[in-house]
């Protein structure tokens, strides 16, 4: 029997009539996707940390520019 969606190797189904349906599959063809994470969340994922890492290297940036300017600008007259 092929699984169903939704279910899993090993599962059994209970029906209406009162009959239980144990559900096989064949181990290479039939994977059980709980559990795994798909290609294309692993790539959103991905694109986020980056994007907040270069925003918030970028601000680390900004704030090291701005205390180098505070610095020489209190250094210049010594």
């Amino acid at each position: 029997m092929k699984v169903p969606k939704g279910f899993v190797k090993g599962e059994a189904i209970f029906k209406r009539d009162g009959t239980i349906v144990f559900i096989e599959g064949d181990e290479d063809k039939e994977e059980s996707k709980r559990g795994k994470i798909s290609k294309l969340s692993l790539f959103f994922m991905c694109v986020l940390i980056s994007t907040c890492f270069i925003y918030y290297s970028g601000l680390i940036m900004d704030y090291l520019n701005v205390s180098i300017k505070l610095t020489i600008i209190i250094l210049a007259p010594i």
